[in-house]
This record gives C-alpha cells, structure tokens and sequence, in this order.
C-alpha cells in the first residue's frame, strides 16, 4: 500500500528553494530570471514546474489508483496529458481556420470529418506564415 504521505517525496517536502543568484557589473547578487519566471536550481522556470505539477495532479485526478516510477510518469502520464491538451488546442485552432476560410471541412461517413486547405486562399495563407500579413 502505497503513503499519500509527503514524506515519500523529499523535494516536495524540501520547503524554500532558492534561485540561483549571479553578481553583476557593480558587485550585487541578483536572481536570474527566466522568460516564464525565476529560473530554479535546475533550470526550471516556476511556471513549467506548475504546469507539469498540475499535469500529473490531472492524470491522478483521471486514474486515481495509477501508480509509476518517474520514469513511467514522464513517458506516460506527462504524454498522455499533453496529447489531450494538444488534441483541444488543434480542434480550437481548425475552428478558427475554417470560420476564416483556410481550412475546409469535410464530412465524410466512414472517416468522420476531414480538414484540407483551401486552395482558393494559398497565397493569403503564405503571407500569414510569412509574417507580412496579420493573422488575428
């Protein structure tokens, strides 16, 4: 039988970590930070520690009685919950593509729906990957 104790997870039980610091030009200790907050000691931003905090907390939250090495857990877990957050993001961003008209849906009976480009709207569709023309 597996604790729910912390005890089991030092660095959960570690408190306080504290950021990496440099000197700069003058001689002070400043704290690096990174484009997603503080850098920690391990090269991870605060936020990218949250985010894949809350991804293992929803895998559990899915499967309450899963249980895996850390090794299981970033091969597995992590995966499965980027592709459901993957999965949302595609289906949100080909909504946005077919209501602009880049993207045509296709209904089909065996296969469900089916996306392709619009061909009509290529050149218009180079310019927004390019960068000359404003997507949103």
């Amino acid at each position: 039988m597996v604790s729910s104790s912390l005890e089991q997870f030092p660095s959960i039980n570690a408190g306080p970590i504290a950021l990496p610091r440099r000197r700069n030009r003058i001689g002070t200790s400043v704290a690096l930070i990174g484009l997603n907050g503080p850098v920690l000691p391990d090269g991870m931003s605060m936020s990218n520690r949250t985010q894949v905090s809350h991804e293992i907390l929803r895998y559990l939250l899915r499967h309450p009685d899963a249980q895996d090495t850390l090794k299981g857990i970033s091969e597995w877990w992590l995966l499965e919950e980027r592709l459901i957050q993957k999965y949302t993001e595609v289906e949100e961003a080909l909504v946005k593509l077919v209501s602009r008209g880049f993207v045509l849906a296709k209904r089909t009976p065996e296969s469900g729906t089916l996306y392709c480009l619009n061909k009509g709207k290529a050149n218009v569709i180079k310019k927004i990957i390019e960068g000359s023309n404003n997507f949103d």
